[in-house]
């Protein structure tokens, strides 16, 4: 797979891509940058993934000229051990790319899972500090110490 890879710093290297996964740092405005950037070369109908762990998918679409190409595909990490991905709708995103990426992730044996919308934590965080408040718990009232837990 790495000998597969090709780095490069030009961005319009991108322009005939169907499906662009956006994984740079959790800043709205730089998010927004790219994407006024990445919607000025690829196609109309291409599709924008985030890989955001937080940030909603309405927000990041606000200033996009196709905010329906949008969504979000919340990959877990490390991705190579869990295969799980988090796909989140904004409101304007079109159901037809939730299904591609979806059947396209699929293909490629990780579990794509379709969230109905959007929440804070998407499932998955939500899920994952639920355990870690109860670990807590269990810790701070004595029910059993940190290394057991």
């Amino acid at each position: 797979a790495l000998a597969r890879l090709r780095v490069t710093g030009d961005l319009n290297a991108v322009a005939r891509a169907r499906l662009l996964i956006e994984a740079i740092p959790e800043r709205l405005e730089l998010k927004h940058a790219l994407y006024e950037q990445l919607e000025g070369l690829i196609a109309d109908d291409a599709v924008i993934a985030s890989n955001t762990s937080g940030l909603p998918p309405d927000e990041l679409a606000a200033r996009m000229i196709y905010p329906q190409r949008l969504l979000i595909a919340h990959f877990w990490h490390p991705p190579h051990l869990i295969p799980l991905v988090e796909i989140v709708p904004g409101r304007a995103t079109d159901p037809r790319h939730l299904a591609a990426v979806q059947a396209l992730l699929g293909g490629m044996a990780l579990e794509a899972v379709l969230l109905e919308r959007a929440a804070p934590g998407f499932v998955g965080n939500r899920l994952q500090f639920a355990v870690l408040r109860e670990a807590l718990h269990i810790v701070h009232t004595g029910i059993a110490s940190a290394e057991v837990v």
